[in-house]
């Protein structure tokens, strides 16, 4: 059985040439693979967001306290709607002004 690749025959410029041609396919590879991560990435990110928003405005729909932290801050937010219906549903108690005349 015959060698097929004889050191004889390769010179030091196809040695090179066949190093830099699989250097560029691991590489473009490589950059390749990245993208498709990242989009993936950013798909799954925005899909999370979206599904966040969508799942605090059911809750403000529904009258319930929607409630946000982050760096160890808590906030809890409520539809003004609801608090305008709550305003409308309570009877106002007599609020009675002052009959002073400013002078």
């Amino acid at each position: 059985m015959k060698n097929p690749i004889r050191l004889a025959e390769w010179s030091i410029g196809k040695v090179i040439l066949v190093l830099w041609i699989l250097f560029s396919l691991v590489y473009v590879g490589n950059s390749l693979w990245n993208g498709v991560l990242l989009r993936v990435y950013q798909a799954g990110r925005s899909e999370g967001v979206k599904n966040a928003v969508m799942q605090s405005m059911e809750l403000a729909k529904k009258c319930q306290p929607v409630v946000f932290s982050a760096g160890g801050e808590r906030i809890s937010l409520l539809n003004s709607a609801c608090l305008q219906k709550q305003a409308e549903a309570t009877p106002s108690e007599g609020v009675v002004e002052s009959a002073e005349t400013e002078e």
